[in-house]
């Protein structure tokens, strides 16, 4: 692991006790401190832990690892045009939360002070720390990011009530999540865009977009299931294409027949308008917190 992912503790002036909520943290050699209630968080590997008693771990390591660890501390995650576009230039503090490979020197690049959260030690993991439980202070956060994440959270409302809660007025919330495809890395919940939608105003965002996957979730179960990406990848969109050609043809159809039914007709309009939603391997969304 590189020195500059151990000793990166910008973020020691906005993190909060998780176990009290009320005070700051105090450095001392390998650990955390808190100043009110003197709960102690000693370092994972030279990483900061700062979990409550209850989410502690003796390892914090994944679960399944295909080859050496110290091979991918220099691996960073690729999210993808549709991620990266909507990523602005700007300052403070980014939360990628649970980072994985983490982004940081691109999300540097843009002007941020980069904070890679996760709760397993990853290659771009500098704060292990549960999303549940985020020890940061209220409105200290200008953008997070949780990308293919909200699925492997076992509580994701809470997790995003946190999320809220720490994001400054104004501020944004960037996020990817699984709809069809099947279960991996110990997901939870797949959501759908109304799902999405509940999730991101129960906890008061206000929602900017949702954005369907280009990949579609019959191709994306296809690719997993055989292993194989190409030319399976190809085929499968053909075919899927095939079938959303003649959905559409045959629903274009069928409104012909209820030109006079401004109910019906207008419930066959919004099926082929819905159909990227409803087939879609997931979800992009863009959320911002009010300012007031």
């Amino acid at each position: 692991m590189s020195e500059d992912i151990r000793m990166n503790h910008k973020f020691a002036e906005i993190l909060l006790c998780p176990s009290c909520g009320k005070s700051g943290l105090t450095r001392l050699q390998n650990q955390y401190i808190c100043d009110l209630c003197k709960v102690k968080y000693s370092d994972y590997e030279g990483i900061p832990a700062v979990l409550t008693e209850d989410f502690r771990k003796d390892k914090y390591n994944k679960m399944i690892v295909l080859t050496d660890n110290r091979k991918h501390w220099k691996r960073q995650a690729v999210w993808g045009n549709q991620i990266d576009g909507i990523i602005p230039d700007g300052s403070g503090f980014f939360l990628d939360l649970a980072c994985g490979g983490g982004r940081k020197d691109w999300i540097e690049s843009k002007g941020y002070s980069y904070i890679g959260l996760d709760y397993y030690l990853d290659y771009g993991t500098n704060l292990l720390a549960n999303s549940m439980n985020i020890p940061f202070k209220d409105n200290t956060i200008s953008v997070c990011s949780s990308i293919s994440a909200m699925e492997h959270f076992p509580d994701p409302w809470s997790a995003c009530n946190e999320i809220f809660r720490v994001i400054k007025p104004g501020g944004l919330y960037i996020g990817s999540v699984a709809f069809l495809q099947p279960f991996h890395e110990r997901s939870y919940y797949h959501m759908t865009h109304l799902g999405v939608k509940y999730m991101l105003k129960k906890s008061g965002f206000t929602i900017e977009q949702i954005i369907p996957f280009k990949k579609n979730g019959f191709s994306f179960l296809i690719e997993r299931l055989l292993i194989i990406k190409q030319p399976v990848s190809f085929l499968a969109d053909l075919v899927f294409n095939a079938i959303m050609f003649l959905r559409k043809i045959g629903a274009r159809f069928i409104s012909r027949f209820y030109r006079k039914n401004e109910a019906k007709s207008h419930r066959i309009s919004q099926f082929i308008a819905e159909e990227k939603i409803r087939f879609t391997s997931g979800f992009i969304y863009i959320a911002r917190k009010p300012e007031k």
